[in-house]
C-alpha cells in the first residue's frame, strides 16, 4: 500500500488532485483510515490514474474519463471523443489565431501613433487603362481573402498577358471597387494603348484621373500594417482641407530586401472645390 503522498509522487500529480478524483469518484483510495483520514491506494491502482493522466493530458473531460473507464466503452467510443476534441481544438486554434491578428494589429496601431512618420504627397494621376482580374466571390470578404485572392491574381494576369504579348507598362496594383456590403478587390496592370484579346475573367478597364495623397511604404504588405497607414493619410487629409473620395489603390513597386516596396495612393478632393 501506499501513502497519498508517494502515490502523488508516482504519478506525477498533486496529493490535491488525488483528493478530488475521491471525491468524485474517479479514483477512490483502496483504503481510509477511519481515525485520521488518512488515504491509501495499492500498486495495481497505478495503470487507473495514469490512464486518467494520459486522457487528461488529450484535453477529455473527467467526465468523459470516468465514462471510459467506468463503463469499458472500448477504442471506438476514445475515437469518436477524440475526434471532437480535434475539431474543438482546430476551432481554438482558428479563434485564436483571429485573436492574435488583433492583438497585432492594434499593437501596430499603438506604434504608430507615437513613432510613425510618413512623407505624404498630394499627385495628379492622369487616366490609366489596365487589364484586370476581378473578385467574383461573396460579398463580406475579409482581408486573408483579399491577400489570398491578390497573391493568386497577380501571377495568372501577368501570366495571361505574357501569353498575348502584351508588356506591362506600370507597377501591379490592387484596387477596388464599392458595393453597398463592402469593397470588392481587383488586381490590375496599366496596359496603356496596346491591344488585348478578350481573355476569359480578365477585363480591359480605363479608370479615370485622379488626385491623390500619396507616400512609399517600405516593409510589410499586411493589413495590420497597411492599415494604420491609410488611417494617418486619411488624417492627414482631414488636418490639410482634403477629404477622402474612394478607396485607395496599393502599387507593388518592388522588394528591398525582406522589405516590400509599396505607393500607397488615396484619392482626394479639396473641400469646397
Amino acid at each position: 500500500m501506499f501513502t497519498i503522498g508517494v502515490f502523488a509522487r508516482l504519478a506525477n500529480v498533486s496529493i490535491r488532485t488525488l483528493r478530488h478524483y475521491d471525491e468524485i469518484g474517479l479514483l477512490v483510495p483502496a483504503s481510509v483510515d477511519p481515525s485520521t483520514g488518512y488515504r491509501s491506494y495499492r500498486a495495481g491502482q497505478l495503470p487507473r490514474l495514469h490512464r486518467i493522466v494520459a486522457l487528461k493530458d488529450l484535453g477529455l473531460g473527467l467526465d468523459e474519463i470516468e465514462r471510459l473507464l467506468d463503463q469499458d466503452l472500448g477504442a471506438a467510443e476514445l475515437q469518436r471523443m477524440l475526434i471532437k476534441k480535434r475539431s474543438d481544438l482546430e476551432r481554438r486554434v482558428d479563434d485564436d489565431k483571429l485573436r492574435l491578428a488583433r492583438v497585432e494589429q492594434r499593437l501596430r496601431y499603438i506604434e504608430m501613433e507615437t513613432d510613425m512618420t510618413i512623407d505624404l504627397v498630394v499627385k495628379q494621376i492622369g487616366p490609366t487603362r489596365v487589364a484586370q482580374l476581378r473578385w467574383d466571390g461573396d460579398g463580406g470578404l475579409s482581408w486573408p481573402d483579399i491577400e489570398t485572392f491578390a497573391q493568386r491574381s497577380f501571377g495568372m494576369l501577368r501570366d495571361a498577358l505574357g501569353r498575348a504579348g502584351v508588356t506591362a507598362r506600370g507597377a501591379l496594383f490592387l484596387h477596388y471597387v464599392e458595393f453597398d456590403d463592402g469593397l470588392a478587390p481587383m488586381v490590375a496592370i496599366p496596359i496603356g494603348d496596346q491591344h488585348l484579346e478578350p481573355i476569359e475573367g480578365v477585363e480591359v478597364v480605363d479608370l479615370p484621373a485622379i488626385e491623390a495623397l500619396v507616400t512609399v511604404h517600405r516593409g510589410g504588405a499586411e493589413h495590420a500594417v497597411v492599415g494604420p497607414i491609410y488611417g494617418e493619410m486619411h488624417r492627414y487629409a482631414e488636418d490639410n482641407g482634403l477629404r477622402a473620395v474612394g478607396p485607395g489603390r496599393d502599387h507593388f513597386l518592388g522588394i528591398d530586401g525582406d522589405a516590400v516596396v509599396m505607393e500607397l495612393q488615396l484619392p482626394v478632393s479639396r473641400i469646397g472645390a
